[in-house]
């Protein structure tokens, strides 16, 4: 019987322990990370301005214009009580070739081989502008940039000067890159001749 005893406890203490150790422990939850992406955008010339006029109604204005080898792109949002008379700067420049209208929203595309190359659509208080400058003669490009240096004037209140002073910056920094430029091709030539002598 004491043995019976014995083995009873035996067995109560070994299934107790079993039990015990075979329950492994909950690993705690990892903490929670929170991620987050950011993006940032780079926009060539913008111009944002805000006018007060004289019975203090507040008025808002962004331009954004963007130069590139294939591109010229101008996007502006203003008052809509402008809209009219940026209409008629669109419209002394560009006449009513390729012009259509729908409702509040004007148009003017041009097109070469079924491909868009120029499209402009002013709609209440917005106006976007796209040229393909690859596929758009030189004057007709020129035409399109004057277009948008007068937007600007008309849309933001800023002076012919302001833009005169903007063209004379851009002046100086192209002659920089000009003289830049310029010393590269004579170290280039330097080196080609050292080159040359060493062989």
């Amino acid at each position: 019987m004491k043995n019976l005893s014995k083995h009873l406890i035996l067995a109560t203490v070994l299934v107790f322990s079993t039990n015990i150790f075979s329950q492994s422990p909950t690993p705690p939850e990892p903490p929670k990370s929170e991620s987050s992406s950011s993006y940032s955008v780079t926009v060539n010339n913008e111009d944002e301005s805000i006018h007060i006029d004289s019975n203090s109604v507040t008025h808002s204005s962004s331009i954004s214009e963007t130069k590139s080898d294939d591109l010229y792109k101008f996007k502006a949002s203003f008052d809509k009580s402008k809209t009219e008379q940026v209409k008629q700067v669109i419209m002394d420049k560009l006449g009513r070739d390729n012009f259509s209208s729908k409702i509040s929203t004007y148009k003017w595309i041009k097109k070469e081989k079924s491909k868009n190359v120029f499209e402009c659509t002013l709609t209440k208080g917005r106006v976007k502008i796209y040229l393909n400058t690859d596929e758009a003669s030189s004057s007709f490009q020129h035409k399109i940039e004057t277009l948008g240096e007068e937007l600007k004037f008309v849309i933001s209140g800023s002076s012919h000067k302001k833009g005169a002073e903007h063209a004379k910056r851009d002046l100086e920094h192209a002659n920089q890159d000009l003289e830049r430029a310029k010393r590269k091709v004579e170290q280039a030539k330097r080196r080609v001749e050292q080159a040359k002598k060493k062989n």
